[in-house]
């Protein structure tokens, strides 16, 4: 081996793995940032200034012309911008200076590279590596004194940012750094400034050499403090080549079987048919991978995986303690830490533990968090890993030593609507891992949906218990209700009861007297009698009214059920107001169909509600008019009507007609007479018999009062009943 392959294959090896580098920076950037972005523009370019110049060495080792690749050697000034863009989207990843660097030095080092390749104004050809003459062309020096210029420039503030930083993001500058600065010292005095002064003998392309302790220092940097996750890479790679191995030694023993009786073509083909359905057609291919994933990775979180299970539990619960609980376990799942404790806000305005493990006997006492980490929470509004507080100098004395106390290694605040909701920790990692930007990605994620979902749930619970608060409040009015209604009824009861011993005297008295047992009356005391017996009567109808309306509202009414002739009551009540129809010149009509018989009810109450029915259909007709009552039978039972042709009313008055003391007309001078009970007690009757009432009316074309009797209590042909006798 010569001393140009010596040189030559190394760094094609170092180039090889900054392409490798390179590539893994992009294919695992989760949050899709620009300074993954930028650093694996870096490492590809340092790629291709290695792999250009091992190109040439290895040619020029077979003797080879190597001018078109000398020339192609500028493309490594191209990470004069990448480096740039990293260092200002590692200050903020929305960096505008990071684009204008990235827009004015790509397109110059590129417009460089393309007139070295093109031109003899940089290169001007006849190109020797060992022993190394300069031929540069006109602009070869001064473009390269501009690169030395950037280079230094890029020291500079790679060396600013270095002293900004904290925590991880310093730790992983400082490898970066040290990397950096023997790639960009070495480069820049092999590649720059040896130049100037004629080379010394050594190749520009030798500078790429240098850049092989900054891949190791990168490499190690990112692995360590988890910018990607090596597992994964590894995980992906040892599937790939388990399958390749599955499938090249299946095709070789199909191959084997089938080639003595198919021929070897066709065994070809029907090898690959069966690999190719076992592979695509099946799990099998998705069982391996899982498989090395599951060998590799161990318990390690799936980010996409917890934070959709985050998102559908936000959706589908709202129960404030088993959202919580489903919090905590998420954390525990897919972060596999020794402790988690979620801190709520509470009424005194200190954040109380609501609900963790392993957390409890570290927060004693108040079990509040401390205000120091609060106050941190509040104003940064940004996750917290104590990693880098220890690394980040002594301005945070305070906050370490009590995050050690509590053993919480990270800490997350819970923000919704700028306002903080809680805080959650998180212990130390079981696998002894630190918390990576890839944690603090999916932790940050959770965070943000937590809180809404915890506004989300509070605002429930507290609607919930508001419902609770008014439904008691309810409850308590309902029984103050009930218990003043029963007291009422059970005092029109009594009273009703009072009265009407006294008056079923008068009654009685005025109705001897009227039949002359005490002796002869003149015309006008017969008169006067006559006024006091009906009046005795009509008051004690209302008090009857009254007193079965507060036993009904009491509970105490009971039905006196028996079997009769609905028929035979029906036409009995119309008969009672043939002499008032008569004096009205209102025709009676009855319309009861045959199949109308026996029924099972309380007799005087139905019949008590027919007679009411009636009364107020002749009270409200005209003279000349017409009252019905009509019967059927149907499936449901039976159906009374009565109906009349007078002065009807209103939809909106039929719909409150059955309230109790309400008068429809209730002006001073009002035509009709009645106390209102009538027909609320003829509802209330009907409705402990199981059936129901209606009207049906309009103005000035009559009313149609309807009620049911239900089918359970008819009593069909056939069976026994008594007499009509």
């Amino acid at each position: 081996m010569n001393l140009f392959e010596i040189i030559g294959y190394p760094l094609f090896v170092v180039s090889v793995l900054e392409i490798i580098l390179g590539l893994i920076l992009l294919k695992y950037n989760p949050r899709n940032s620009p300074v993954n972005k930028a650093l694996a523009a870096f490492s590809l370019f340092a790629a291709a200034y290695a792999l250009v110049t091992s190109f040439m060495y290895i040619l020029a080792s077979y003797g080879l012309d190597i001018t078109v690749l000398a020339r192609a050697n500028w493309i490594g000034w191209l990470m004069i911008p990448a480096g740039i863009q990293f260092i200002y989207y590692m200050r903020d990843e929305n960096s505008r200076a990071a684009g204008v660097a990235g827009a004015i030095l790509y397109p110059f080092w590129l417009i460089v590279l393309c007139v070295s390749v093109s031109t003899n104004l940089i290169e001007s050809g006849n190109y020797t590596l060992i022993p190394y003459i300069d031929r540069s062309g006109p602009l070869g020096k001064p473009l390269r004194v501009l690169g030395i210029v950037q280079l230094f420039w890029v020291m500079y503030e790679l060396l600013r940012l270095r002293r900004q930083a904290s925590g991880i993001r310093r730790a992983q500058l400082n490898y970066f750094m040290h990397g950096m600065l023997i790639f960009a010292g070495g480069g820049t005095l092999v590649a720059g400034v040896f130049q100037l002064f004629g080379g010394f003998g050594l190749e520009p392309g030798l500078g790429s050499y240098f850049s092989l302790p900054w891949v190791a220092l990168t490499a190690y940097a990112v692995t360590r403090y988890r910018l990607f996750d090596i597992r994964t890479v590894i995980s992906r790679a040892l599937s790939f080549v388990l399958l390749s191995v599955i499938i090249i030694g299946s095709h070789l023993v199909l191959f084997k079987l089938f080639e003595p009786a198919l021929g070897p073509t066709f065994a070809i083909l029907v090898s690959l048919t069966l690999i190719g359905l076992a592979v695509l057609g099946t799990t099998f291919s998705r069982k391996v991978q899982a498989w090395i994933k599951s060998a590799v990775m161990g318990d390690k979180h799936d980010y996409q995986k917890v934070l959709g299970e985050s998102i559908k539990a936000i959706a589908t619960i709202l129960n404030l303690d088993d959202l919580l609980q489903f919090i905590i376990n998420s954390m525990k799942k897919s972060l596999n830490v020794d402790g988690v404790g979620l801190f709520l806000k509470e009424k005194n305005g200190q954040y109380g533990l609501r609900v963790g493990f392993s957390v409890h006997e570290r927060i004693a006492g108040n079990r509040s968090l401390h205000k120091i980490v609060v106050d941190r929470m509040r104003d940064t509004k940004r996750v917290v890993i104590r990693e880098e507080l220890e690394a980040g100098g002594p301005g945070d004395a305070g906050t370490i030593p009590y995050l050690k106390e509590i053993g919480a290694e990270a800490v997350i605040p819970l923000i919704c609507r700028d306002r903080l909701q809680g805080v959650l920790t998180l212990g130390r990692k079981n696998s002894g891992e630190p918390f990576t930007p890839v944690d603090i990605d999916l932790l940050e994620a959770l965070a943000i949906q937590a809180a809404v979902s915890i506004e989300n749930a509070v605002l429930y619970e507290q609607m919930e218990e508001k419902v609770r608060e008014r439904t008691r409040e309810l409850d308590e009015a309902r029984k103050v209700a009930e218990a003043a209604n029963k007291a009422k009824s059970e005092f029109l009861s009594n009273i009703t009861h009072e009265l009407r011993t006294p008056l079923n005297s008068i009654i009685g008295f005025s109705e001897v007297m009227r039949e002359g047992t005490a002796g002869p009356l003149l015309p006008d005391q017969q008169a006067y009698l006559k006024d006091i017996w009906e009046s005795g009567k009509h008051l004690l109808r209302i008090i009857n009214n009254i007193l079965d309306l507060s036993k009904i509202e009491a509970g105490m009414m009971e039905l006196e059920n028996d079997e009769f002739y609905l028929k035979e009551l029906l036409d009995g009540s119309l008969s009672l107001f043939r002499e008032k129809a008569q004096r009205k010149r209102i025709t009676l009509v009855a319309e009861i169909s045959d199949n109308v018989d026996m029924i099972t009810a309380d007799k005087t109450k139905i019949k008590q509600v027919t007679l009411n029915l009636l009364a107020n259909a002749m009270k409200f007709t005209p003279d000349g008019g017409s009252v019905g009552i009509a019967a059927s039978r149907n499936n449901a039972g039976v159906q009374v009507h009565v109906w009349d042709t007078g002065i009807g009313m209103s939809p909106g008055d039929c719909g409150r007609l059955f309230q109790p003391f309400l008068q429809l007309d209730n002006t001073t001078t009002r035509k009709y007479e009645g106390t209102g009970l009538g027909l609320h007690l003829s509802r209330k009757i009907i409705e402990l018999h199981g059936g129901r009432i209606w009207v049906e009316s309009a103005p000035g074309a009559g009313s149609r009062f309807s009620f049911t009797i239900p089918r359970a209590a008819v009593i069909e042909p056939g069976q026994d009943h008594p007499d009509r006798g």
